[in-house]
């Protein structure tokens, strides 16, 4: 009964997919171009960043290249 009552308590914490995502990283930028290797599936955190970097040069992102690295995701972009 213990042990059935202790995995209803865990289950859901086993369900949130093991702790946070992991935050941008910046690999490389210059030229007009920047890119973020990020975890998990969302990129709203480096589209943020990359939006930023090129708003500090004058000028807008464009859409990311999105490729996957193992467990990580790299995202590129061009400053237009």
């Amino acid at each position: 009964m213990r042990l059935v009552l202790a995995l209803v308590l865990l289950l859901p914490l086993a369900a949130c997919g093991g702790g946070k995502p992991i935050p941008p990283e910046a690999l490389e930028s210059g030229d007009g171009s920047v890119a973020y290797r990020y975890g998990g599936a969302d990129g709203a955190a480096a589209d943020r960043l990359a939006m930023l970097y090129c708003a500090n040069l004058g000028r807008q992102r464009s859409a990311a290249e999105v490729t996957r690295e193992g467990e990580h995701r790299v995202a590129r972009y061009r400053c237009l």
